[in-house]
């Protein structure tokens, strides 16, 4: 089977954009994860909370960025959404 020259870089693209369409979202996540971080070892934990809610929105799989949220809100003085997140 041959493959013509326009072919092979139409399937390379058409099957990675949506990986790299999904890869700015969980940079932007991981930027923001790092923001909160930073903001919670400064002791400022309503900053962090926020922080941690934007990089739960853009990668909602992620547990590390939920419990990061869930401690956030606890500190923050937010117990029943850090219930609802530590389930």
């Amino acid at each position: 089977m041959r493959f013509r020259s326009f072919e092979v870089p139409f399937c390379i693209a058409l099957f990675s954009a949506p990986t790299l369409a999904h890869a700015e979202p969980l940079k932007q996540a991981q930027a923001r994860y790092e923001e909160g971080r930073n903001f919670a070892r400064n002791g400022d934990w309503e900053s962090a909370r926020q922080s941690f809610v934007q990089a739960h929105v853009l990668d909602p799989k992620s547990s590390t960025f939920l419990w990061n949220l869930a401690v956030s809100e606890m500190k923050s003085k937010h117990p029943l959404p850090a219930l609802k997140h530590f389930r």
